[in-house]
């Protein structure tokens, strides 16, 4: 008998990106009959069903390759494809992009995970409405602290090294709040083709006593940190905010699209505009300054996402999504600029 639901993660989603997701799959495991399974390098960008299933669902970054894929093959099962990656966006845009969206096979339905995503496949590549859903993803596993030393304090991000990760800013903030607070570290966990590149940066900004980059690739790094700081424009699925949260850090954000629908600014962390470093640096120190904010911000947002956010109440919102009609996704499948 085929399986109801068979889900395929490839090689190229980040391993951090994985571990977030995992708790999710593994409630709908349980819940939903989902089966999921990693595909092998050897099969990466390619769809293959090695087990047969009423419904695909395809978890990657590299989209393109699997719809195309899924053409070659004539795939007729209903397959939804995860968009994680954008790191093509450039080539996406205009007729190109448009063009290979007006011959997407009809058995397939694309899933963004963050509003800019979304609101660039609706907005700027003009897909139709019923052929993409938004659907975002749950609060990690993570044992968050019960108290607070007051020093030192670390600040840190989860990124991959590439163009899109806006490590400029993240390092210009940096440097601002060590020329007042010198006492504060910073880390920067991730890999990437640019890891020389920055630190290089790290030393000509005189930072290398006060900023770390380490090579970790896992959420769990992100429990060493007193402030998470995200400043990221690639991780566009807040995965890494998420994973933060987990663990009952107080969160600096900049107002990304979604950001505002993940903290309460003010309450839960602090939200600034992108790429405004004052700002942001003056609301870095005031929580440097403060441990009993900074605990009360990171338990009251761990609060707030997991009644959002919990594999418990998306669990059954992705079912509905699977299984239910496009049109009528729940509330929480719905983005904000509808």
């Amino acid at each position: 008998m085929d399986k109801r639901l068979v889900c395929l993660i490839y090689p190229d989603v980040y391993p951090w990106e994985k571990e977030g997701m995992e708790p999710l799959l593994n409630a709908m495991a349980v819940q939903t009959g989902l089966h999921f399974e990693a595909v092998s390098k050897k099969h990466f960008g390619y769809f293959r069903s090695p087990v047969k299933a009423e419904k695909y669902w395809i978890i990657c970054r590299d989209w393109k390759r699997a719809v195309r894929y899924l053409k070659i093959r004539k795939a007729d099962a209903p397959v939804y494809i995860s968009v994680l990656g954008s790191e093509s966006r450039r080539s996406l845009l205009g007729l190109m992009l448009q063009n290979f969206l007006g011959s997407l096979p009809t058995n397939v339905h694309l899933v963004a995970h963050s509003p800019i995503n979304y609101r660039f496949f609706r907005e700027i590549a003009g897909l139709e409405k019923d052929r993409i859903t938004f659907a975002p993803l749950a609060l990690p596993t993570g044992e968050p602290r019960t108290a607070i030393a007051d020093q030192p304090v670390t600040v840190g991000t989860l990124v991959s090294l590439t163009q899109r990760c806006n490590l400029h800013y993240f390092l210009s903030v940096a440097h601002y709040v060590v020329n007042q607070n010198p006492n504060v570290r910073f880390k920067i966990f991730g890999t990437g083709d640019l890891d020389v590149h920055f630190g290089k940066v790290i030393l000509s900004l005189g930072l290398e006593k006060h900023v770390r980059i380490e090579a970790s690739r896992s959420l769990h790094s992100l429990s060493t940190l007193d402030v998470f700081l995200f400043t990221s424009l690639q991780n566009e699925h807040f995965i890494s905010l998420l994973g933060a949260a987990s663990y009952g850090l107080p969160v600096l954000c900049t107002d990304v699209p979604g950001a505002a629908d993940l903290i309460s600014d003010g309450h839960t962390g602090f939200l600034t505009a992108v790429n405004d470093t004052k700002p942001m640096g003056e609301l870095l120190l005031r929580l440097v300054g403060n441990p009993g904010m900074r605990l009360a911000f990171g338990q009251k947002l761990r609060e707030d996402l997991q009644k959002k956010y919990s594999c418990a109440v998306l669990v059954n919102q992705y079912e509905k999504l699977f299984f239910g009609n496009f049109s009528s996704s729940p509330a929480m499948l719905r983005v904000a600029s509808e």
